[in-house]
């Protein structure tokens, strides 16, 4: 038959036959159900004895090759995920503190990849953000059902868990409620426990307070009239304390400049004056020394009861004695009248006060500043009786601007005292400060004190900085920042000397300060 191969016939016919062999049948076609078994070829052969074969030995584990590997890397992943599956889940702890939260994390990590992805259409997005929204607010809805269930079981349950305590003093076992709930229900407790003991602490102290007081106000009346004295009480210190405020500001105001700057007190300020006389001698050829020592045995003051506050000789064998009081002089005018022989007395007239117009305007003249003083200034002037002859220019000292000057003037003793308290006054067109000035002269040469420039016997200029032969504005010391010295402290050897010559703190210049304002005549 064409297309048909026809076997090769074999030798042993018996051993080489096929497997199956055609069984002699009906040929009638009948179902599988309906075959009949099928015997197995080794079933069928006779069993014949077969020598032993030999047993291969087991060779020795070969290492997985890199094949292998890579084979089980490409391994279906289906299979790694049913595997995956059958082990048993895996609980990773949460780093979110509530549900809520986690919800809230996915929400914002999901939107942020839909923001990066640019692959999606702007409504399916949309759609996308409207679903992930609302699953959040279920799972908030949800969250908060919860809690809300919670609360409502567990309160009654958790006080009790509190409140019962075993033998050791430990919460007995109770059903489980939440964490937070129970934290915030026991630090209430614990609050509400140190409330209590503080009332009752409160309430204790009360109650001692109350035994006490009826036997405070049967010994010493009732307490309305405690009340009544400690108001009145209060009353009187507040009176008493605005009468001292009173007389502090009376006395600030009424300090002058001169007892300021002198360093004197307020109390001796007021018998600053000193009221002097100058003794001489006929005698020509009697030396100073010997006129002090006349009047001392004239006087006798330890047996008379004279108070001299100041004795010192001058030139030309004179010497000036000196009293605090009007009362004094006269004691000694009479005792060296009666029983001083060759001895002159000369009265002393102590000089009026000065003050400074500050900054007055150079085209002013002396004339024209007295004008304007007394009649600009009349609710100053009050009952003071002044005129142009008591009113006297002294002097004039540059000022910063070229365009003024600082005038010093002489006034009465009762006008000093008003201006200075005022502080300013009117001028022409101006208001200008007054302060005091004192009559202390030093002299811009030789930086002495009792002279001025006009009458210094030095030649060259003496410097403020540090007491060398050249001016300020040529001293090294001073331009490289150097600390000055004062060269009447060192001429005196006071040993505070760091500081220019004109300084108002120098110790040797308030000592001139004080002589000075000796012979001036304050209210």
């Amino acid at each position: 038959m064409f297309g048909i191969r026809t076997p090769v016939k074999k030798p042993n016919g018996s051993e080489d036959k096929s497997e199956f062999e055609e069984q002699p049948g009906p040929s009638v076609r009948r179902s599988i159900g309906d075959w009949p078994p099928i015997v197995e070829k080794e079933q069928q052969r006779p069993k014949t004895p077969s020598p032993p074969k030999a047993v291969p030995q087991p060779l020795p584990p070969r290492p997985k090759t890199k094949a292998l590997i890579a084979q089980e890397a490409k391994a279906d992943p289906r299979r790694q995920a049913a595997r995956v599956s059958d082990s048993p889940p895996i609980t990773v702890p949460s780093r979110f503190p509530s549900k809520t939260a986690e919800a809230k994390a996915c929400l914002m990590k999901s939107k942020a990849e839909l923001e990066i992805s640019k692959n999606l259409k702007r409504e399916i997005k949309e759609e996308i953000f409207r679903s992930i929204e609302r699953l959040y607010q279920l799972v908030k809805e949800a969250e908060g059902e919860k809690a809300s269930q919670a609360t409502n079981k567990w309160p009654t349950e958790a006080c009790s868990m509190v409140t019962r305590t075993g033998n050791e003093g430990d919460i007995s076992p109770g059903p489980e409620a939440p964490t937070e709930l129970m934290k915030q229900l026991i630090g209430g407790l614990k609050q509400h426990h140190v409330a209590l003991e503080e009332c009752k602490w409160h309430t204790r102290a009360l109650s001692e307070q109350l035994e006490q007081t009826p036997l405070y106000a049967a010994g010493h009346g009732s307490l309305d009239e405690h009340s009544q004295l400690l108001k009145e009480n209060k009353e009187e210190i507040e009176k008493l304390s605005e009468e001292i405020k009173k007389q502090r500001t009376e006395w600030k105001e009424n300090r002058s400049y001169a007892s300021v700057v002198s360093g004197t007190k307020e109390k001796e300020r007021g018998n600053a004056e000193r009221h002097s006389v100058v003794i001489s001698s006929d005698d020509q050829n009697a030396t100073g020394e010997d006129v002090f020592n006349k009047i001392r045995s004239t006087l006798n003051a330890k047996e008379e009861g004279i108070k001299i506050d100041r004795i010192r000789k001058v030139k030309d064998r004179k010497v000036i004695v000196g009293c605090e009081s009007k009362e004094e002089l006269v004691k000694i005018r009479e005792t060296i009248k009666t029983k001083g022989k060759d001895l002159h007395l000369q009265e002393i007239k102590n000089k009026e006060p000065m003050v400074q117009l500050k900054d007055v305007l150079n085209y002013n003249k002396d004339e024209d500043i007295v004008r304007a003083l007394i009649n600009q200034n009349k609710h100053l002037l009050g009952d003071v009786s002044v005129d142009s002859s008591t009113l006297k220019v002294k002097f004039r000292r540059r000022a910063r601007n070229p365009l003024t000057s600082h005038v010093a003037i002489q006034v009465p003793p009762k006008l000093w005292k008003r201006l200075t308290e005022a502080g300013l006054v009117h001028i022409d067109v101006q208001r200008v400060r007054v302060e005091d000035q004192s009559p202390l002269i030093q002299c811009s040469r030789c930086l002495g004190y009792g002279h001025g420039k006009r009458f210094c016997r030095e030649k060259i200029d003496a410097c403020s900085h540090c007491g060398e032969a050249h001016h300020r504005s040529e001293c090294a010391d001073w331009m490289a920042r150097v600390p000055p010295s004062c060269c009447n402290c060192l001429k005196a050897k006071i040993g505070e000397a760091e500081h220019n010559a004109f300084n108002p703190e120098c110790p040797v210049r308030k000592r001139w300060e004080t002589l000075a304002r000796s012979t001036v005549t304050y209210c």
